[in-house]
């Protein structure tokens, strides 16, 4: 702080630093003059000027007024920025400049210096005879008594409102990019401009100093010259600052007033001079972040993320744009104006560019999605002339929230996910109805930057579909030829959809569509063709990572073989590369999965006239426009011809009601005696009404049924099985018999098109259909380099399917599962998938591979088909399967309507009834038989949860996991019945109790016919009921974090932490506690309360003396007082020797003393029965 002591007219100051201490003082807006370089402080003067006492100091006239003006207010203490900050002392500069906004937001008053001509100081010498003429009027009190005058000066308001506008809102202050952060954070600004003097505050409008308003326009102002109010109205305690949204809306505003302004070092300070804005826009988002886990921002080069619509601005170009070195291409901060002086200033933007007039509504939706931040460390390579570099330094660590909003803020990486398209820019717009036309459907400002727009096209998609224009910043973006403008190709990334509304006449106040219009990014690509085709074929998780290139024979990459370059080559082959993290560059197995994510590049050779050599495993071209359905019927009939069980298909003799849709009528109809259908799997969106017989058979489907019948009529069918129209979809017996039948509909299916391209059904089949409606796929990237090509192979379909929609639905898992014979389409090509084994449209390879070739090259798709032992019916690996991966699998999928949770896997489930193995709400059972026990019914009820808090869903049993949304695991051994428990099912109704042995005794017979024939008699009753040992539990939640630091990093890598959260507590001994972790369906709101509730029931009433693995279900009365119980987790026990944190397989126990402190390893006698079993009471209960 700068303290002052007035001396008549004459100071002295003395720097002095303060420590802590609180107290009023007033802080100074000023421009940066010549003079304020003769005064400023720096290292040669710091020593002098502190505690400088009588010593004077040279002062600019500003600086000596503000003093002045500091005294006669009584207050001891000025700031101002160049005497407060060693101005040559990075550190201190670094330090200092970002809480510069603190300075100003805390002080009492900040005088503002908008004065035109610096060097006459704040105060003004005013000719009296200009002044508006004062009357005096006196003033009497209440009784009568002259007690003072009232003094009038009668001044136009719109006079005063114009003086303000001219010399303080239009003032060459408020042009620097500093002030405007010093404005806004100010609490009052007092302004000396060369009209007058003008209080501002956050509160009011401002006025002049003798207490006339300046009238305020609209509050809703744009323009620089409202900068002052508009900067007051985006701070966040004085504008709308209701949610996130609106302060994140609020900042865009903010930044168009800023973004425009003068800096002197432009680069450098351009996020500086906002960070203190940032920092109280920061403090605003956290402050209404929804409590139950909403949205965090991060600050990072000017944007709030994951904001994308801040991507989305515009720039307002006013002379030859240049980018800003060490700032990133996509940050509005990027980028400066070069003007006819010489000097720069930053490009000002706008995000508000939409029109709203009449009765039009505008709705933005963003269609991408942030992955990730990656901060990029960036240094300063010229402090004269304002020179940043930025690192590239891939292996830098992500970003975190900064604290400071400055230039640790600067440079970042995005990763974003979304629809990346090719487009070609072309010349402007012949006239202005085209211009006018474009500016319409797309809800823009028809006025707002025309003299930089272009003409866009969307290449790969039909031409009237998506159409639109560019606002193009970069003259060099396009070549200028003979009098037009080239076309020019770049990429355009889809931020956001913009629906451009309209209201017709006749609906009244019902919001008809009239156009859809996308915001883009428009990025430019490398120049080098190679680089681009490597890109092209880089996983997006490994942008920005250090890589390397691996080479590949063709035949082990993409054929499966083992075989060296050197070995004898049975088919010719050529070479593939991929790129790949340099840690990962010497793995095992990289041949084969190394290129399935991003894809790879093929090197073959170059014929006469550029005709490409293919070898016979190497890439294979696809047409972007269509399918060769040629290619297709090979696969096809080698399967059929050469494949056995896997992939033979079962006579149409026992489906019954089924109906099809025959292709050439485009009717529903019964299927006919031994029907050759196809089947379609696919992702339904939004629910169509039935089609009626007198419908238009052209209009009742949707675009992936009209489709799909082009590929059944294509491949020589000429019947379909579309669920949605084949299955009466009221609830009633027909669809329930069709629900139950649906294994052998998928399996008998002699082919099954899955629809793994897009959201829903309105998407369609890509490189189907006819006309207009055709979706083109994306063109295989291919490079000539002289005798050499280098043609893009897609990413291996099963990376694609699995990241589709498609797989993410619960219906689908048994679709794929159970159909023999798979084409599934994908944006970029098709791939034909049966149980033995698959091929890609874009890479050719014999299909005469030897078996474990085949089984090499199909892993990939292991969690879409039958493991081997599938097809052998009554194998023991079925049990396994099916509770390892069915279940696994099936729960971690999404299902619209919670009632289909066992309906979406009940065609699994009939598909293994005739290898013994049933099920009761969702739980396998089956026969288990050894030598020595004889043969034992096995049950599967110790499924858990991994996460807590999961949704229940009331229709089904709690014991099931049929009963919960959310994936669960089952790696408990099995509960044998009756040797280990007593299992039955309590009939509400009849008040009838079923063993479970005898019903599954029942089910498996030979007089079980009608149940397995109707699904609502075979399903025994929901309540079960268990007599078996139980205990109460106590729970704990023990802190793990030093035991986690504690870890191998053998055990790191193996994925094994401490789990925190609820820990059942079992004494051990009465020095020893074993703490194991609870596996919760739902979390424990009330841990006291619970304590007292909850009880353990224990799987096997023969307990061993010192048994040290056991399963435990967790059971809470149903509702309070009641006598029956719902499960809410279950706990995995199993004692040992060392505290073991959770894996795979082990669950988590930790052993800790009586002071709570955890024992990493204990010597216990594992035959003294531990002092929690000694408490077990054996008792029926009865769960729901």
């Amino acid at each position: 702080m700068a303290s002052q002591e007035p001396g008549g007219m004459s100071f002295s100051i003395a720097l002095c630093e303060t420590t802590g201490q609180t107290g009023k003082y007033i802080a100074l807006s000023h421009r940066w003059t010549p003079e304020t370089e003769l005064v400023k402080t720096l290292r040669g003067n710091y020593a002098d000027r502190i505690g400088a006492g009588d010593r004077p100091v040279q002062l600019t006239p500003v600086f000596r007024d503000a003093c002045h003006l500091a005294h006669k207010l009584g207050i001891a203490y000025v700031w101002i920025d160049s005497i407060c900050i060693v101005q040559d002392d990075p550190d201190d500069w670094a330090r200092e400049a970002v809480r510069m906004a603190d300075y100003y937001q805390r002080a009492w008053l900040t005088v503002a210096a908008t004065k035109t001509n610096s060097q006459e100081g704040l105060f003004s010498k005013v000719d009296r005879s200009t002044l508006p003429r004062i009357a005096r009027l006196p003033y009497r009190d209440k009784r009568g008594e002259h007690n003072g005058y009232f003094y009038l000066q009668c001044v136009d308001a719109t006079t005063v409102t114009r003086d303000y506008k001219t010399w303080v809102t239009n003032g060459e202050l408020l042009s620097c990019g500093w002030a405007y952060q010093e404005w806004l954070l100010s609490r009052r600004i007092l302004s000396f401009a060369d009209g007058g003097s003008f209080l501002s505050c956050q509160s009011e409008a401002p006025r002049s100093i003798i207490g006339d308003y300046v009238l305020r326009r609209d509050t809703q102002m744009n323009g620089e010259e409202d900068r002052v109010e508009l900067a007051f109205m985006h701070h966040p305690d004085t504008g709308d600052f209701s949610t996130q949204e609106s302060i994140l809306s609020q900042w865009e505003r903010a930044v168009q007033s800023y973004s425009g302004l003068r800096l002197t070092k432009l680069t450098g300070d351009r996020l500086v001079a906002l960070a203190g804005v940032a920092s109280e826009y920061s403090k605003a988002l956290e402050a209404k972040k929804e409590p139950d886990g909403g949205l965090s921002y991060s600050y990072v080069g000017g944007l709030w993320f994951p904001h994308a619509h801040g991507l989305l601005w515009e720039p307002i170009i006013s002379g030859t744009v240049t980018r800003l070195d060490g700032l990133p291409t996509w940050s509005w901060a990027s980028l400066k104006i070069l003007e006819s002086d010489g000097t720069c200033r930053g490009m000002e933007v706008r995000w508000s560019t939409s029109t709203k007039k009449g009765k039009k509504k505008v709705l933005l939706k963003e269609q991408c999605r942030l992955k990730s931040v990656r901060q990029l460390p960036v240094h300063r390579t010229d402090e004269e002339n304002d020179a940043w570099k930025a690192d590239f330094d891939w292996n830098a660590e992500g970003a975190q929230q900064s604290q400071t909003h400055g230039n640790d803020c600067r440079f970042f990486a995005l990763q974003l996910k979304g629809l990346l398209w090719n487009v070609n820019i072309h010349g402007y717009f012949e006239t202005k109805v085209d211009a006018d036309t474009a500016a319409l459907l797309t809800a823009h400002s028809p006025d707002f930057g025309r003299e930089y727009w272009r003409k866009v096209t969307v290449d790969g998609i039909v031409s009237d579909e998506v159409t639109g224009w560019a606002s193009v910043e970069h003259s060099e973006y396009q070549v200028l030829g003979s009098g037009d403008i080239v076309t020019t190709p770049v990429l355009a990334f889809v931020v956001a959809s913009v629906e451009n509304l309209d209201t017709g006449a006749a609906f009244g106040n019902i919001w008809k569509m009239r156009s859809t219009a996308y915001k883009v990014l428009y990025l430019r690509q490398s120049r080098c063709p190679v680089c681009r085709a490597l890109a092209l074929v880089t996983p997006p998780e490994l942008d920005g990572q250090q890589l390397c290139i691996k080479a590949f024979s063709s035949n082990h990459a993409l054929g499966g073989k083992y075989r060296r370059l050197s070995d004898a080559k049975e088919y010719s082959d050529c070479t593939v590369i991929f790129p790949v993290h340099e840690r990962k560059s010497e793995v095992q197995k990289l041949a084969r999965t190394g290129w399935l994510e991003g894809g790879c590049l093929a090197l073959v050779e170059v014929g006469d006239g550029e005709e490409l050599r293919l070898p016979e495993v190497g890439p294979r071209l696809a047409r972007p426009d269509s399918i060769d359905y040629s290619v297709v019927r090979q696969w096809m009939n080698f399967c059929k011809c050469k494949h056995g069980i896997a992939c033979s298909i079962s006579p149409l003799q026992s489906i019954k009601g089924l109906r099809v849709i025959d292709c050439r009528t485009r009717a529903v109809m019964d299927a006919p005696t031994c029907c050759r259908y196809v089947a379609l799997s696919y992702v339904w969106g939004c629910p169509r009404p039935n089609p009626t017989d007198d419908a238009d058979p052209g209009s009742q489907f949707p675009p992936v049924v009209d489709d799909a019948i082009i590929v059944t009529q294509a491949l020589g069918y000429g019947y379909l099985w579309v669920d949605q129209f084949c299955i009466d979809q009221e609830d009633g017996p027909a669809k329930a018999q069709q629900i139950a039948q649906m294994d052998k509909i998928y399996s008998f299916a002699h082919l099954t098109i899955i629809a793994a391209a897009g959201t829903d059904s309105s998407y369609g089949l890509p490189g189907v259909g006819d006309g207009r409606r055709r979706r083109r796929r994306p063109r295989q990237d291919k490079i000539i380099l002289g005798e050499v090509a280098l043609v893009q192979i897609f990413p291996h379909v099963s990376h694609t399917l699995s990241q589709s929609r498609w797989a993410t639905r619960g219906w689908t898992y048994q679709e794929g599962y159970l159909s023999r014979r798979r084409l599934i389409f994908t944006d970029g090509q098709v791939a034909y998938l049966c149980n033995t084994m698959h091929c890609l449209e874009t890479i050719k390879k014999p299909m005469a591979l030897k078996r474990t070739e085949i089984r090499t090259a199909n892993d990939s798709f292991l969690k879409f088909i039958p493991s081997e032992p599938s097809f052998r019916l009554r194998n023991l690996h079925l049990w396994e399967e099916f509770k390892e991966k069915h279940i696994v699998g099936f729960t971690m999928r999404d299902l619209t309507q919670a009632s289909d949770s066992i309906n979406a896997i009940l065609g699994i489930f009939r598909s293994l009834e005739g290898s013994g193995i049933l099920h009761f709400h969702g739980i396998p059972l089956r026969y288990k038989t050894d030598r020595r026990r004889g043969r034992r019914l096995a049950c599967a009820l110790g499924w858990h949860h991994e996460a807590v808090g999961n949704e229940r869903r009331g229709q089904f049993p709690s014991w099931s996991w049929a009963g919960w949304k959310g994936d669960v695991r089952i790696n408990e051994p099995d509960v044998l019945v009756p040797e280990d428990c007593l299992v039955a099912f309590l009939d509400d109704v009849t008040g009838r109790l079923t063993y479970l042995e005898d019903w599954f005794e029942s089910a498996v017979t030979g007089s079980s016919t009608e149940i397995l024939d109707n699904d609502a008699v075979s399903t025994p009753a929901p309540v079960l009921r268990i007599t078996g040992p139980t205990f109460r539990v106590k729970f704990q939640s023990p802190c793990l974090s030093s035991s986690n630091r504690s870890l191998s990093q053998m055990s790191e890598l193996a994925g094994m932490s401490f789990l925190e959260g609820p820990h059942a507590v079992l004494h051990i001994t009465e020095e020893i506690i074993s703490l194991t972790y609870a596996y919760l369906d739902e979390a424990i709101t009330s841990p006291a309360e619970d304590e007292n509730d909850i009880i353990a029931l224990i799987l096997r009433p023969k307990i061993p003396i010192g048994a040290t693995s056991l399963t435990a279900l967790l059971l809470k009365p149903a509702v309070e007082g009641s006598s029956r119980y719902r499960r809410v987790g279950i706990l995995r026990i199993r004692h040992g020797s060392k505290s073991r944190p959770t894996g795979y397989l082990a669950p988590q126990t930790v052993y800790i003393d009586l002071d709570g402190s955890v024992l990493d390893e204990v010597d216990m006698d594992m035959r003294e029965v531990p002092i929690w079993q000694r408490d077990i009471a054996v008792r029926t209960v009865e769960i729901v």
